[in-house]
């Protein structure tokens, strides 16, 4: 029974290390100019959190935005929104602050398409 028991715990354990530190998605993947990004960040709860950021990048325009974690009592889902994105090919980002360094999530690549003129 314990060692079915310490499976369990390993598994369960196993399973919380495996999560990623975190994630982002955003829509639209492929907007016109200018045009608004949503960002959604997870942060998994972890006590040592203390800040993320999340910044979008193109060869002619960066911005970013940075909000304080309360640690363990931060919520897991964020909302991140950039208006007036112009055109260009663009990579997003985000990084959480910890009390002992800083984790970066992977890159998420999306497209502001020029506007067809009238």
């Amino acid at each position: 029974m314990r060692f079915l028991l310490g499976l369990l715990l390993v598994g369960v354990l196993g399973a919380v290390e495996s999560l990623p530190p975190i994630s982002i998605t955003l829509r639209p993947v492929f907007s016109f100019a200018p045009s608004t990004i949503h960002v959604t960040v997870r942060i998994p709860r972890q006590p040592e959190n203390r800040a993320y950021c999340v910044w979008i990048t193109s060869a002619n325009y960066t911005t970013s935005s940075c909000r304080d974690l309360e640690g363990s009592r931060a919520p897991v889902t964020r909302e991140v929104e950039f208006k007036s994105v112009p055109a260009g090919a663009y990579q997003a980002q985000a990084s959480i602050y910890r009390l002992n360094g800083h984790l970066l999530s992977p890159p998420t690549t999306f497209e502001v398409l020029e506007s067809v003129p009238r």
